[in-house]
């Protein structure tokens, strides 16, 4: 359960890693804040369409997050009760970066603990010349992120076929302000919807993902993740 939960967290990290460089407003949803004390996207990550530019993709690079997890139960006609639920902390660090003509390979090390309890593990993602993918192990791969970013742009797990319902669709709905631990961040905000849940993720350009959040549709496990520092 601990490493399915660690490979859910890392494929947020590297989906968001490539969330696109500039935009117009839009979207809504938490978490979010008022215009006071926001931080702006820098000037120089707004013309920029390349991900290897749009994230701090070298060693040390360390995010830190504040998890929190619970599982919910349906109830018919009645809103989900909690069944469980748990606090952490998910450290996510680069440990080694190699970039080659047309595409780079990143190490990202991840580290989750609750409760005095401590588990890790690596994941390597593969950044090409338009989107990043996750390799899994197996010949195959899938599309986290897909280049050019724009206010309603859609994609799969594969960029050049029509986005699979049943799989999940990724949908960039534009930009919003993400309230954290580390501060009021202008993003973009991106939402993953499938049969079972709908994922929300913030990505600041320059930066990487400040919160993301996991919403199930019918009882199941609802999480919030937000940056503390980095």
């Amino acid at each position: 359960m601990i490493r399915r939960l660690l490979a859910i967290l890392a494929l947020m990290l590297l989906v968001a890693i490539v969330s696109g460089c500039g935009g117009t407003s839009g979207g809504g949803g938490s978490p979010s804040s008022s215009a006071k004390d926001i931080i702006e996207i820098p000037k120089i990550y707004r013309a920029l369409a390349i991900p290897t530019q749009c994230w701090p993709l070298h060693a040390p690079q360390t995010w830190v997050y504040n998890y929190t997890q619970s599982r919910l139960v349906a109830r018919a006609g009645r809103p989900d009760s909690v069944a469980s639920s748990f606090s952490g902390q998910d450290s996510m660090r680069v440990v080694n970066y190699i970039e080659d003509v047309g595409h780079a390979t990143v190490f990202i090390e991840d580290s989750y603990k609750r409760a005095g309890e401590g588990f890790a593990a690596t994941w390597v993602y593969a950044f090409q010349d338009s989107s990043v993918v996750l390799p899994d192990g197996a010949g195959g791969q899938t599309v986290i992120f897909h280049f050019p970013i724009a206010e309603g742009m859609r994609w799969g797990h594969d960029p050049n076929q029509p986005a699979q319902g049943d799989i999940g669709t990724w949908v960039v709905v534009g930009q919003d302000v993400a309230s954290t631990p580390a501060g009021n961040f202008r993003s973009w905000k991106l939402a993953y919807d499938a049969p079972a849940f709908t994922l929300y993720r913030w990505f600041v350009p320059g930066l990487g993902i400040v919160a993301e959040e996991q919403a199930p549709h019918r009882g199941g496990r609802a999480y919030r993740m937000e940056l503390v520092r980095h």
